[in-house]
């Protein structure tokens, strides 16, 4: 069922966006990001390689670059710069949203337009 299983991954980004929210600080910002890093390996495993993924980017790179942008960015540029991260983060957002149903439907073949866009996300 589609509607159950969109309301586990979004019951599964809250909980660990919450958790990133407590631990970010203690646990540091550098070790949630090397916890967060997809897990190439579980693609066979569609549901639990997106669960995995998305409990790790709601730790480490969901939250953390918000964080970061506002320290890193010098105030005479904030509002362009904050632009053009907000428009990479959602767009990498998208494109992993729209190939994950091809993922589904022609694994394993699928999985390599997934290659590049993960590539593209750490880049960007």
């Amino acid at each position: 069922d589609s509607d159950l299983a969109s309301v586990i991954v979004a019951l599964i980004q809250v909980i660990f966006t919450g958790i990133a929210a407590l631990i970010m600080d203690r646990a540091g910002r550098k070790a949630l990001l090397i916890i967060s890093e997809p897990h190439p390996d579980l693609t066979w495993l569609a549901l639990a390689s997106m669960a995995i993924f998305i409990a790790g980017f709601a730790i480490g790179w969901g939250p953390i670059p918000w964080l970061i942008m506002s320290e890193v960015i010098p105030i005479r540029v904030r509002g362009f710069a904050g632009a053009a991260v907000v428009l990479s983060n959602w767009g990498m957002a998208f494109v992993v949203t729209k190939s994950f149903q091809d993922m589904m439907v022609g694994l394993p073949w699928a999985t390599k337009p997934y290659i590049p866009t993960l590539f593209l996300s750490y880049v960007l």
